[in-house]
C-alpha cells in the first residue's frame, strides 16, 4: 500500500499522485516526464542539456586525459534519474496545481486507480459533518416534553416551522422553504398594508426559527 495525494478541479476531474519515490521516473526519466506532460516544467529541458553535453565528449573518452569524461558519462545520467526518482512526483503535483487542481486529501491504496476509486467511494468531510449533525439531531430533538430552556426554544421554534416528533435537517429546510414561499410579503403586497404587515411579522418569525436551528445544529 502507498500513500496517494488526491487532487481535484472544477468539473470533477480527479488525479492521484503517489507520495515519495517514483520508480517509473527513475527508470524511464525523460520518457516518463513526457507522459506526465512536464515539458514546460524544465525536467525535459535538463535532460536535453545533459544529452548535448554528453555528446560533446566525443570519441576521446578512451584516453587517460578524458577519464573524467568517461565517469561523467556514467554518473550524470544516473544522477538525473535519481533526481527524478526523488522529485518526480512533486513535479507532477506542482504541475496539477498550475492547471487548477486543488489538494483534497490523502488515500492509502496499491495503485493510483485504486486511490481514486477509494476517494470516490468515501464520503466527503462535508457529507460526514452533515450526517453527524443529522444523527445528533435525531437523537436529541424532542418537542413533546421539554425539560430546560433550550428544549423550550426548540419546541417554540419547531412549532413555528411546523415540525413534530423526530425530524431531520432536510425536514427543517423543506418546511422553511415552504413557509417562506407562502408568507413572503411580496405575495400579499397587493392586498393592503395590514396583510402585508402581518406577512412581514410572520416572515420574521419564520427566519428567526430557522436561524435558531441552523445555529444549534450547524448546517447551511
Amino acid at each position: 500500500m502507498h500513500e496517494y495525494r488526491i487532487y481535484k478541479r472544477v468539473g470533477g476531474e480527479i488525479r492521484a499522485v503517489k507520495r515519495g519515490w517514483s520508480w517509473p521516473a527513475f527508470f524511464f526519466s525523460w520518457i516518463w516526464a513526457f507522459t506526465k506532460k512536464l515539458t514546460a516544467s524544465g525536467v525535459v529541458g535538463v535532460w536535453v542539456y545533459l544529452w548535448v553535453y554528453l555528446m560533446t565528449l566525443g570519441d576521446s573518452i578512451g584516453t587517460i586525459r578524458d577519464a573524467g569524461d568517461a565517469l561523467a558519462a556514467i554518473v550524470l545520467p544516473l544522477a538525473y534519474n535519481l533526481w527524478l526518482g526523488v522529485k518526480g512526483n512533486k513535479f507532477v503535483e506542482n504541475n496539477l496545481i498550475k492547471k487548477g487542481f486543488k489538494f483534497t486529501g490523502t488515500v492509502n491504496a496499491a495503485t493510483a486507480e485504486g486511490a481514486i476509486a477509494s476517494f470516490l467511494s468515501s464520503p466527503s468531510e462535508e457529507d460526514r459533518s452533515q450526517r453527524r449533525a443529522e444523527e445528533d439531531f435525531k437523537q436529541s430533538q424532542s418537542y413533546n416534553a421539554p425539560s430546560n430552556e433550550d428544549l423550550e426554544n426548540a419546541k417554540r421554534y419547531g412549532k413555528i416551522l411546523g415540525l413534530h416528533g423526530k425530524v431531520t435537517i432536510d425536514d427543517i429546510k423543506q418546511n422553511y422553504r415552504d413557509l417562506i414561499a407562502k408568507y413572503h410579503p411580496d405575495k400579499v403586497q397587493h392586498l393592503g398594508e395590514e396583510l402585508q404587515r402581518i406577512a412581514e411579522e410572520k416572515t420574521k418569525e419564520i427566519n428567526e426559527a430557522y436561524e435558531y436551528f441552523k445555529k444549534k445544529y450547524s448546517f447551511d
